[in-house]
């Protein structure tokens, strides 16, 4: 049901996929980088970043945006990689300006990888949401696919009451789901925003799991034939979260 493991290389190459988008596209790479800077704003009570971050976006900034082809000399990205690891505590916006300077740069596949995984360790709403959702889509969706199934039935039982309460005929189903909160009553309206909350706090859950799990794949290596030819399979995924305790 949750898919064959991950291997290292499957790994890679979704987020270098990713990343590589957003290298090829300027405007793209601004508009995440500045959600990014945002987002310490908005949930550290408007929290500065430190120099050293604010530094090393404006050199990879530089270095990518006078890059001809997408592909920055790796001299003028080891001075914000310097930077960004010798911060105390990890941003989101250190997170992808990290990953973006190590995917710029030959044979930083795995390292830039890590980096994305610290993303979604570190802030999963966000990374899924606003700065990562093609790398949610690649490497997470899938395991989570049990999940979403598990909320779409709650949520599909949910509308179906407010159906038969409202009485609602066969031929208005299709149009009446699409404006169910508006059919529910105050109690129902109530209990259906409160099982998003749950959804978007189970995925939180799985998200920071799975992506310390994605890591530690990424942190034993490339399997090599040469040296193992049956190389010891990598432990189970954890298990999924379908439910959260209350605040």
């Amino acid at each position: 049901m949750a898919g064959p493991t991950p291997t290292y290389s499957a790994i890679v190459s979704h987020t270098a996929a990713f990343l590589a988008e957003l290298i090829a596209y300027p405007l793209l790479r601004r508009h995440l980088l500045s959600m990014a800077a945002a987002a310490a704003a908005d949930g550290g009570g408007g929290q500065q970043h430190p120099a050293a971050t604010l530094q090393a976006l404006s050199l990879v900034s530089d270095a990518l945006d006078t890059a001809a082809s997408g592909s920055a000399s790796p001299s003028s990205l080891r001075a914000p990689e310097r930077l960004l690891r010798s911060l105390p505590a990890a941003t989101p916006l250190s997170c992808l300006l990290l990953a973006l300077a190590r995917a710029a740069r030959r044979g930083g596949g795995g390292a830039a990888a890590a980096a994305v995984l610290d993303l979604f360790a570190l802030d999963p709403a966000l990374a899924r949401h606003e700065l990562a959702a093609a790398a949610f889509e690649a490497l997470f969706a899938p395991r989570l696919l049990p999940v979403m199934r598990h909320f779409a039935a709650r949520r599909a039982a949910a509308a179906a009451k407010a159906m038969d309460e409202e009485g609602g005929s066969d031929e208005a189903t299709a149009v009446s789901a699409m404006r169910v909160l508006s059919l529910m009553s105050g109690v129902q309206a109530q209990e259906m925003r409160a099982l998003e909350r749950e959804y978007e706090k189970v995925l939180d859950a799985n998200c920071k799991e799975y992506a310390l799990y994605l890591k530690r794949i990424l942190e034993a290596g490339e399997p090599s034939a040469a040296v193992s030819p049956s190389p010891s399979p990598h432990p189970p995924p954890p298990e999924l979260v379908f439910g959260v305790g209350a605040d």
